[in-house]
C-alpha cells in the first residue's frame, strides 16, 4: 500500500524559531523517510510566524493539491496555531 502522507506539527521547538530546529526533524521525518519513503510537512508555528496565517487556511487546500491521503498531526499543547476542530471535520470528509 501505498500512501502520500503529510505531517503537520511544528517547525521550531516550543513555536519559537531562536530555540532552533523542532526534534521532530531527526526523530520523525528522518526515520520515517528512512523506513517508509517520501513525505510532505506544514509546519504549524511557520504559517503563523512566518505567513501571517492560520494552518486551517493552507491545510484543505494542500491535501487536496498533493492528493495526501494520510496525515499525522503533532499538537502545540493548547495553542492557538493547532487545527480547528472545523478542519479537522473537513479533512475527514
Amino acid at each position: 500500500m501505498s500512501s502520500n502522507v503529510l505531517f503537520v506539527n511544528e517547525k521550531w521547538c516550543d513555536a519559537r524559531p531562536d530555540f532552533g530546529l523542532s526534534p521532530s526533524f531527526h526523530n520523525y521525518f528522518a526515520t520515517y523517510e528512512q523506513y517508509a519513503g517520501k513525505y510532505h510537512t506544514l509546519h504549524l508555528d511557520e504559517a503563523a510566524l512566518m505567513y501571517g496565517t492560520r494552518i486551517d487556511e493552507v491545510i484543505l487546500n494542500y491535501c487536496s493539491n498533493y492528493d495526501i491521503n494520510l496525515i499525522f498531526f503533532s499538537y502545540l499543547g493548547d495553542s492557538p496555531f493547532n487545527p480547528s476542530n472545523d478542519c479537522l471535520l473537513k479533512l475527514k470528509a
